[in-house]
């Protein structure tokens, strides 16, 4: 992958969010900020990559060299993240009684999880929706249940009917509820990923945790971390729809002591991968690794180069294991049934709609929000 050059403006925005700035590197930082330096440029790339959320991480020392238009704009992003925060964890809370009330097993994840773990500061880690993990053998009581809280409920298309009974998606529910998006999983990864682990261990093995007056459950703390590391693995290695601000979720991993169970989940070349990256990304060292390059085309918004399309199109087209060997599987993925083309990529004939869907198979360049083209052709990054 091409060794990118990065602007002042980038370089400063990386040291500056840097989860573990001390209160002297932060103001030799600001105080080696040169007149020409872009401050609109600065914070445009800090809002887009969520990284607006931790440059106030001493705020008197921001306040004495922040220009003040700049110093608002982040203060307003940390207002607004707060507050939808806020509102996403009121969630959690009537959707767990909900499902406790049904005994229905469950766990939150991802970012409502690491707020209320208060592994994470409210104004620092943008969160976007609630993800929630259930038994799959749940699905339809988990959807009466959102229902009949008057949740809009949405279920994933499959390209056959083959592939509707293998179940092969993680998260194949998604509702809207009081204009919260919660995605409902009943999986942490897809089925033909190659990774070995089982959700009824995962709901097994909660730990309740409290939430103003009541307490949720989440993920073991060992097994929600080693699921922050493949997930962002998991975008990295697709090169589609990462969040720069989730590298700052890698910063407190016991490494040591995951190893076992990335082991047990048959994950260690991901684990391996994400462990360099991770040591090598947070001493600054940012092109080091595949995956730190990776993260910069998402920084910098820049597209791939014709050789790092190459390579991420052979990722897609031979993640060869049992399921994508499967005949019907091959057959379905490249011809998939019509509603799905039409659910994900608009109406129209059948021809059409196939070669729309063929033509972003091959597409490899950040759009100008800075999202990367997803597998649907959608820019769902989260």
């Amino acid at each position: 992958m091409s060794k990118q050059v990065l602007r002042a403006e980038l370089q400063t925005l990386l040291q500056l969010s840097h989860p573990k700035i001390s209160l002297e590197a932060f103001e030799t930082t600001l105080q080696s900020i040169t007149t020409s330096f872009d401050w609109t440029y600065f914070v445009e790339r800090a809002i887009a990559t969520n990284l607006a959320g931790y440059l106030l991480p001493h705020p008197e020392i921001a306040e004495k060299y922040y220009p003040d238009n700049v110093l608002q704009k982040i203060k307003s992003y940390q207002q607004r993240i707060l507050l939808h925060s806020l509102q996403l964890l009121e969630g959690v809370q009537i959707l767990h009684e909900a499902l406790k009330a049904l005994a229905i097993d469950h766990a939150f994840l991802k970012g409502c999880s690491l707020l209320i773990k208060k592994e994470a500061q409210f104004k620092s880690r943008q969160v976007s929706d609630i993800d929630l993990l259930i038994d799959p053998a749940k699905q339809t009581q988990v959807i009466e249940i959102l229902q009949g809280l008057g949740a809009n409920v949405k279920t994933v298309i499959y390209k056959s009917e083959w592939h509707a009974k293998q179940q092969l998606e993680h998260a194949p529910i998604q509702a809207v509820l009081f204009g919260l998006c919660i995605d409902v999983h009943i999986r942490l990864f897809r089925v033909d990923t190659n990774y070995q682990i089982d959700t009824p261990e995962l709901l097994k093995n909660v730990v309740f945790h409290p939430l103003d007056s009541t307490t949720v459950p989440l993920l073991s703390t060992q097994e929600a971390q080693l699921f922050t590391i493949l997930h962002a693995y998991k975008h990295l290695h697709a090169g589609s729809a990462f969040k720069v601000s989730s590298v700052n979720d890698l910063n407190n991993m016991n490494w040591r002591e995951l190893a076992p169970l990335a082991q047990k989940w048959q994950a260690n070349k991901a684990f391996q991968e994400m462990q360099k990256f991770t040591q090598t990304w947070f001493e600054g060292a940012y092109t080091q690794t595949f995956l730190g390059q990776t993260v910069l085309h998402f920084l910098t918004n820049s597209p791939l180069l014709l050789t790092e399309k190459a390579i991420f199109l052979k990722r897609r087209l031979f993640n060869i294991n049992g399921s994508v060997l499967h005949p019907k599987h091959i057959v379905f993925n490249a011809f998939p049934q019509k509603t799905y083309l039409n659910s994900y990529f608009g109406p129209g004939p059948y021809l059409f709609i196939w070669w729309r869907r063929t033509k972003n198979l091959f597409r490899f360049w950040i759009n100008p929000n800075g999202k990367a083209i997803d597998a649907h052709g959608q820019s769902n990054q989260k």
